[in-house]
């Protein structure tokens, strides 16, 4: 990534205009256009107004191929949207390559210069302009369905997928800032690739590469297709919707207004509904994390960071936006019912399933609530009931990191899929696990005694403990719950003193709680 920005092209816009004179025989003007792994000149001859591209050096000669036909392709579709006309070199050549001072070989190209207002700088993004964006993001989207090329299945770092590089540089962030990025890529590794479509798309709809007419409030053209990339299809809009949001006092009902105009015409599945916000989030986790290095790497280009103190803004915003409730948002811009299928109500009452859990299930597992609830999801510190309703957890024990921790279940997944069995054969991992395990612990204990539960543990403590001592009483403390078997019964207050309960045994002696 840095690499690539450390060889963009370092030309004066002297070389721009000879360069231009050489190859196109134009006479023109030049002035730098901002770029982060090219550099871009604004050229005018007379009337006529132009692009100069020079690609990085590490460019390579088809992916630029693939831009050009890409931009021919969309010309030629129903979209309502304008796209820039390669300008042939007087050889007759699309791609014309140059060398610069320093050796370093470029490819050039020069398109057609587009007029419009940046939708960064447009006084209003109001509900007809953001429904303008929707609909031609969707009309690229549906086009691009049809379109493919060998360059665009690449290994890119602005590819979503591909987020995993950005996460790795978050050791440079700001220590107070590292928990909240942390917590939006957590979500990014629940997204199921799987589900989504996939196909070549723009990835860069950001708020300097959409133009606007301001006048008639529409997107009038999408910019700068350096960053294509056969990806999932959802990523496209997630990357606008990115940029959308920011500055905004409601930036997830900002994004539903781009999200309603693109489903009317190309509608989303619902999977691509679910990853669209941690999608667009991702992306702000990116822009931040890659800020970062080059920033680091080359503190002098301010376009870096042109997006940075926005996105950390928006981030911060969005941090007290539950997640869930954005996507819930997006289900209904969608015309789709709030709750999804997933959490849709159930087919039994309450009564009913109370009714069966009495004939199936013995009565000493008792429920919780007067108004019993029927959980069917947990994410993170909530769970969710049949109509879609979020409860934070304050109850549970058994999900200490919270509910469906991504790192969790993947660990849990790999190694069922691997080996799920006892300890009575030699494997390394029990080995690894007990080392580190152990590593915690003060000396002398270095031997552990791996159990499925605490009560399992509370009761190999008591063996050991009788074992060693030769002594049957124990003192526990007032209320205490140490257990479900009938030794831990014996010792847990909570039990033998409440209901049903036998009362403390003669070897058990209670002290007060503290």
């Amino acid at each position: 990534m840095t690499t690539a920005v450390q060889k963009a092209p370092r030309l004066t816009e002297a070389d721009a205009v000879r360069i231009v004179a050489e190859l196109y025989g134009l006479s023109v003007s030049a002035a730098p256009l901002p770029s982060e792994r090219d550099q871009n000149f604004y050229c005018k001859a007379g009337n006529d107004q132009f692009v100069l591209k020079m690609a990085n050096s590490e460019e390579v000669f088809e992916f630029l191929e693939l831009q050009n036909r890409l931009i021919l392709f969309l010309a030629g579709r129903d979209i309502a949207l304008d796209f820039p006309r390669v300008v042939k070199t007087r050889n007759g050549e699309n791609i014309a390559q140059v060398s610069s001072e320093n050796g370093n070989e470029h490819f050039v190209r020069l398109l057609t210069w587009l007029d419009g207002v940046c939708f960064a700088e447009a006084e209003s993004h109001n509900r007809k302009l953001l429904a303008s964006l929707g609909r031609v993001l969707a009309q690229m989207d549906r086009a691009l369905v049809e379109f493919d090329h060998p360059a665009a299945h690449r290994s890119f770092y602005w590819d979503l997928r591909n987020a995993n590089i950005a996460r790795e540089l978050n050791a440079l962030l700001p220590d107070s800032r590292r928990p909240l990025v942390a917590r939006f890529f957590d979500e990014w590794e629940r997204i199921d690739w799987s589900r989504l479509r996939f196909s070549v798309i723009h990835n860069d709809a950001n708020d300097y590469n959409i133009l606007v007419n301001e006048a008639e409030r529409r997107v009038t053209a999408i910019l700068d297709y350096g960053d294509v990339v056969y990806s999932a299809t959802v990523c496209n809009l997630a990357v606008a919707l990115a940029y959308v949001m920011l500055d905004k006092p409601d930036p997830i009902g900002a994004a539903a207004q781009v999200v309603a105009a693109y489903q009317e015409t190309y509608p989303l599945t619902e999977s691509e509904i679910e990853a669209l916000y941690p999608l667009a989030v991702t992306r702000l986790c990116c822009s931040v994390c890659y800020a970062a290095k080059q920033t680091r790497d080359v503190p002098r280009n301010a376009y870096l960071n042109i997006s940075n103190a926005p996105a950390w803004a928006l981030l911060e915003q969005l941090s007290s936006i539950p997640l869930d409730w954005a996507t819930r948002v997006f289900r209904y811009a969608c015309g789709l019912p709030v709750v999804s299928e997933k959490h849709a109500r159930q087919r039994r009452t309450s009564a009913d399933m109370i009714a069966e859990r009495n004939r199936r299930i013995g009565p000493s597992l008792s429920i919780s609530y007067q108004s019993p609830l029927h959980i069917v999801s947990g994410s993170r510190q909530y769970l969710y009931d049949a109509d879609g309703r979020r409860y934070l957890d304050c109850i549970n024990n058994v999900a200490q990191v919270g509910h469906g921790h991504p790192y969790v279940v993947r660990a849990a997944a790999e190694q069922m899929a691997i080996l799920n069995t006892n300890t009575r054969y030699l494997h390394e991992s029990l080995l690894e696990y007990s080392e580190r395990l152990t590593a915690l612990l003060p000396e002398p204990l270095r031997v552990v005694f791996l159990v499925n539960s605490g009560s399992e543990a509370n009761e190999l403590a008591l063996r050991l403990a009788r074992a060693h001592a030769n002594r049957n009483k124990v003192i526990v403390v007032d209320a205490a719950y140490h257990g479900n078997t009938s030794a831990m019964i014996d010792l847990s207050p909570y039990k033998f003193d409440g209901p049903g309960g036998q009362g403390c045994p003669s070897w058990v002696h209670k002290v007060p709680m503290p």
